[in-house]
């Protein structure tokens, strides 16, 4: 199966009638979204065409609940990348913090 293939499955899983199934498969995007960063773009392109092209107008509930799951993934990846953008921020800083230190620690053992 490929990616596409496992996104379309999901994507039509949430429109299944069995209401914990529907909650897994959208949970199932909402965690390749958040978790997996080369999968974000494939995950929202797929679900945005499966909307498009299989739910009818003529099922305003299907509609607005697809639209709601599509606004939250996106939510989702920007919350992701904030995230990231964070940590690795937060991360550089810490590496410029313990190589200052360290030469300062260089500094002091040279004049010993």
């Amino acid at each position: 199966m490929t990616g596409g293939e496992l996104v379309d499955l999901l994507s039509r899983l949430t429109l299944h009638m069995d209401e914990e199934l529907r909650a897994l498969a959208y949970q199932s995007l909402q965690t390749l979204v958040i978790d997996f960063p080369d999968w974000r773009h494939d995950v929202l392109a797929g679900f945005t065409q499966f909307l498009a092209r299989e739910v009818l107008d003529t099922f305003p509930q299907l509609v607005d609940n697809g639209l709601r799951m599509l606004l939250q993934l996106l939510t989702s990846w920007k919350n992701a990348l904030a995230h990231s953008s964070t940590n690795s921020l937060s991360g550089s800083l810490s590496r410029n913090k313990e190589a200052a230190n360290q030469k300062k620690t260089d500094v002091s053992l040279r004049r010993h």
